[in-house]
């Protein structure tokens, strides 16, 4: 049985460090415009819901082929909200207001707009092809290891790994640690 799967675009419009960063133009078109386009090439998609707060960007966005069919609370758009907020509000929705939810959803965020649609559909084949998975997550791997990094306690720099046995760890050299993932969007 085909799996339902929505693309779901967070686009708060508060951005403090950035303002308006979602529909800045970049290339000539709004960052949004982005991942709205590699959702709708992507074929395992089957609906592109963007959830903001704002008009603006909501407007923006139903120019470039998404949906928006609700307006998200404030409440779920500050810059303290985490991504949880959003996902449960736009499922309790789709939920009440339409009867069904997405058997997957594909969280792309505006600010990471160099993705290809075919990158998109490989990780949906191995999602659904998976017999245990449940979600998964784009990363990539960090060229420096966080074992390597500081923090400052009393006035002086101290490995962030207390409980690591080695003496003086973080001047080991890099091939001494793990690889590590950094999310992406």
């Amino acid at each position: 049985m085909k799996k339902l799967i929505y693309a779901i675009i967070p686009a708060r419009g508060g951005s403090k460090g950035i303002p308006k960063k979602n529909i800045l133009s970049i290339g000539g078109f709004p960052l949004i415009a982005y991942s709205i386009a590699a959702a709708r090439l992507c074929k395992k998609i089957d609906r592109i819901v963007v959830s903001t707060d704002s008009s603006e960007i909501a407007k923006i966005a139903l120019k470039f082929g998404a949906e928006v069919p609700y307006l998200r609370p404030k409440k779920f758009a500050t810059s303290k909200s985490p991504d949880i907020e959003f996902v449960k509000h736009a499922l309790d929705w789709f939920e009440k207001k339409e009867g069904l939810i997405p058997d997957y959803l594909v969280h792309l965020r505006p600010t990471s707009p160099l993705r290809q649609p075919e990158t998109i559909g490989n990780a949906l084949r191995l999602l659904l092809h998976s017999r245990s998975a449940t979600s998964l997550r784009s990363v990539h791997e960090l060229r420096e290891s966080p074992y390597k990094l500081f923090e400052i306690k009393d006035g002086y720099l101290t490995g962030l790994f207390s409980g690591d046995p080695r003496s003086e760890y973080y001047n080991l050299p890099r091939q001494s640690f793990p690889p590590v993932y950094q999310p992406t969007g």
